[in-house]
């Protein structure tokens, strides 16, 4: 299910030293689990390895992600009690933002992530949400982000590069032994576009002076890694930029009633447009000559694509669609094969989906007429 390519680089744990002569370093506790991204997916503490999904690299300097279909998921529960003092730790790069809420770290009512352009340390207690937060940059550059749940002081804090940056008082968080999620969340996906290093849980709650000292003595070595795909199994280019399909009122009268109750306004005009950048994909629907949204949203889904000869894959959250196509000048012409659930395996034949949710087949499978070579959604 993965394009990725890997490395054979053992994995290290996270070590504090001390030059000789200087004050003694706060001593740290061991994580509870850790995970140093380097080489593979294997645990530095506790025994769930991680598996990899979707777009990402491993590398000597850490992971790096796509920010569209690609995390890592530990195998088998988590050992750390949501509901007792914790602290949630890793090494992160941030160069882009492909998704709302893109996450470091996440189980499931506890999460390091970005939202909006601000560092997030989001807990979900009984009666709703609590987070703290700091400005938060898109840079290449490493940054040691930090969420402690501190029970017997009743806070959260949010450190960033060892600086403790806000603090809320909050209830215990809610419960939760669901897998560790890096580089997306449980369901929603959120995925991290960047590099993530060094991730580790505590048991818990460390000091400002331990988070200090970490910060100062375990920065990566060398620039964080960025995810390249090889050109080569996305096409090389050859489809890119923007596809459209009119739609009629003889053919499409299915896709155009379910437009209308959705967008809730009268129009003239509509037409499928299909975006390709390289290995990302993008599908919306263009009403009176504009992108459309609803409820400020675009409508449509965006992906990563791999291609093999004359099939064209789209990996999307928790769906895989596989289609055929060919170009003919300036026409692209896609034909549905089948589509499969990331997470059951189960897949659908084409016959099947037209009898079950024949939306996806009404969506793409079209001649599409190149209309522009800027990709931008």
């Amino acid at each position: 299910m993965s394009d990725a390519t890997s490395s054979t680089t053992t994995s290290t744990t996270i070590h504090v030293t001390t030059t000789a002569g200087s004050a003694a370093a706060p001593e740290l506790p061991d994580p509870i689990a850790a995970w140093s991204l380097r080489g593979n997916g294997a645990a530095s503490f506790g025994d769930n390895d991680l598996e990899f999904f979707g777009g990402y690299q491993v590398t000597e300097s850490g992971a790096a992600f796509d920010g569209v279909t690609g995390q890592a998921i530990a195998k088998g529960p988590s050992p750390l009690d949501t509901t007792k003092s914790l602290t949630v730790s890793a090494w992160v790069s941030h160069p882009d933002q492909l998704t709302d809420v893109p996450v470091v770290v996440s189980q499931d009512t506890v999460a390091l992530a970005i939202t909006g352009f601000v560092w997030a340390f989001d807990v979900v207690v009984p009666n709703g949400e609590v987070l703290v937060e700091g400005p938060a940059t898109i840079s290449n550059d490493w940054v040691f982000v930090v969420g402690v749940s501190d029970r017997d002081a009743g806070v959260i804090r949010l450190y960033v590069d060892g600086k403790l940056i806000d603090e809320a008082p909050t209830a215990a968080p809610v419960a939760s032994s669901m897998p560790v999620h890096i580089g997306g969340a449980l369901d929603s996906g959120n995925f991290w576009a960047g590099a993530i290093a060094d991730v580790a849980l505590y048991q818990t709650a460390l000091s400002e002076a331990q988070i200090a000292e970490m910060f100062h003595t375990t920065r990566p070595d060398g620039p964080a890694p960025a995810w390249t795909p090889d050109p080569f199994t996305y096409g090389d280019g050859v489809l890119n930029g923007i596809w459209d399909y009119p739609l009629t009122e003889e053919d499409d009268a299915v896709v155009l009633s379910q437009l209308r109750a959705a967008y809730g306004k009268g129009f003239t005009e509509a037409s499928i447009r299909i975006g390709f950048d390289g290995p990302r994909f993008w599908q919306g629907v263009v009403i009176d000559g504009e992108l459309a949204t609803i409820d400020g949203e675009e409508v449509g889904a965006v992906g990563m694509i791999t291609t093999d000869q004359d099939e064209l894959t789209v990996t999307e959250w928790g769906v895989i669609t596989t289609h055929r196509f060919v170009i003919d000048g300036n026409v692209l012409t896609i034909q549905f094969i089948n589509e499969c659930d990331r997470q059951t395996d189960e897949c659908f034949t084409r016959d099947e989906r037209l009898a079950t949710d024949p939306f996806v087949i009404y969506i793409m499978e079209h001649s599409f007429v190149k209309s522009g070579d800027d990709p931008s959604y």
